[in-house]
């Protein structure tokens, strides 16, 4: 039996489970103290695993830093002869430069040109008092108005504004030492490190179990839409609203209807933002209230 309740509550932080072995998991952890109390030490025995292996990798790199300042320190204090002459020369240079180019204390009067002659002739100092500019109106400036936004680039600014691919404590890479990491441990953690493109050809790589689990199917569908397929994303995502087996059921219609905002399905996207903004408990209700506004 607890055998089964570790091998349980592993594949709970693996992100294993499905929508119904989550729920029956969750109620059990409300009802029964000491499978709850098992939970909490089976993920701060994951987590103490995990600081451990970064605490042994920032030693080691820490050695090799130190290893590689000794061997970049130099063996004498070697000058080449030159250095102190050279500086000696730039310093001579600036101050010839600066003598050089002292402008003269004489005024001079700036010469013009005569369009007669087409000769220069000095301009005599003028003593009268200069005569004073007409009183000019001032130049009325139109203000200049911001341009417009196509619909496209009004989308795509919509759907950069409020997408974010979904992250929580559960999608983190578990630290598992020395063990090879399996094919979905490796697309867990390229999708976390934002290496959607790699996480996508890894998918493949996935077995057929995990191929058809609707939360590896989510993970999928944010990679799609990071890459620019978003018509491929909302495809994806319809099915796994339509299973009704994922544990990601709310971000999964939040961003069906950024996926249709992306792909310019308009009609779709404020459909599917109106059924949002009707789920009370919907953690995405006000931003869909608030997109819709913004699209109509």
């Amino acid at each position: 039996m607890e055998d089964q309740n570790a091998d349980q509550i592993e594949r709970y932080f693996r992100n294993e489970l499905t929508s119904a072995e989550r729920k029956a998991f969750e109620r059990r952890r409300a009802k029964d103290e000491a499978f709850r109390q098992e939970t909490e030490l089976h993920g701060k025995a994951r987590q103490a695993i995990r600081l451990k292996e970064k605490a042994e990798v920032l030693s080691r790199l820490s050695a090799r830093g130190r290893q590689l300042d000794e061997q970049r320190k130099p063996t004498g204090r070697y000058r080449p002869w030159w250095l102190g002459g050279g500086l000696a020369l730039l310093l001579a240079a600036f101050f010839w430069l600066q003598w050089k180019g002292e402008p003269s204390t004489k005024t001079q009067s700036p010469p013009v040109v005569s369009p007669q002659e087409g000769t220069q002739q000095a301009v005599p100092p003028n003593t009268e008092q200069a005569p004073q500019p007409a009183e000019t109106q001032p130049v009325q400036r139109q203000e200049r108005q911001p341009p417009v936004a196509s619909g496209k680039e009004k989308q795509e600014l919509l759907f950069a504004q409020y997408f974010q691919p979904y992250k929580d404590e559960t999608l983190e890479p578990s630290v598992r030492g020395d063990e090879e990491p399996s094919a979905s441990d490796t697309f867990q953690q390229l999708y976390w490190d934002g290496k959607y493109r790699e996480a996508l050809a890894q998918f493949e790589n996935l077995p057929p179990a995990a191929k058809n689990n609707d939360n590896w199917l989510f993970i999928q569908a944010e990679c799609l839409l990071m890459t620019g397929k978003a018509g491929a994303a909302a495809t994806l995502l319809e099915a796994i609203l339509a299973n009704d087996r994922s544990r990601f059921m709310p971000e999964a219609s939040w961003h069906l209807a950024l996926a249709y905002l992306k792909s310019g399905n308009m009609e779709k996207a404020k459909r599917q933002l109106g059924i949002i903004v009707g789920e009370v408990n919907s953690p995405w209700q006000e931003d869909a209230a608030a997109l819709l506004k913004a699209l109509r």
